[in-house]
């Protein structure tokens, strides 16, 4: 016979270092297996050179820093160098935008040599 899902009944927890089944939390209150039930998942620097906390949501483990926001365990695991993920686009520093030329004034030498320098 079928039986019918309930919402949140379907879901399984992997372990944040292996990926096997977790079945418990360790004391940082992340999901892990048996194995890893001591480990600690150790902070790590972000892009920007602030530390990343590592945090627990409903959706799994990610680190959080305050300049550059949430990034993955993923995408934090894979850039060891710390630049390999892009920061997410909501919290990047803002590119200050260079003067345009407009072709209806008249500019001095001056004004023309600092607009063709930045």
């Amino acid at each position: 016979m079928f039986r019918k899902k309930i919402y949140g009944q379907s879901k399984e927890d992997t372990c944040v270092f292996c990926s096997k089944t977790a079945l418990a939390k360790n004391s940082q209150g992340l999901t892990v297996c048996h194995d890893h039930l001591k480990d600690v998942l150790e902070e790590k620097k972000c892009a920007c050179g602030e530390m990343m906390d590592v945090k627990e949501s409903k959706w799994g483990a990610f680190f959080l820093c305050k300049n550059c926001g949430p990034i993955s365990l993923k995408k934090a695991k894979e850039g060891v160098d710390n630049s390999e993920y892009n920061i997410n686009k909501k919290f990047r520093p803002k590119q200050k935008e260079a003067p345009k030329y407009d072709k209806d004034k008249v500019y001095t030498l001056e004004e023309l040599k600092d607009l063709w320098n930045e």
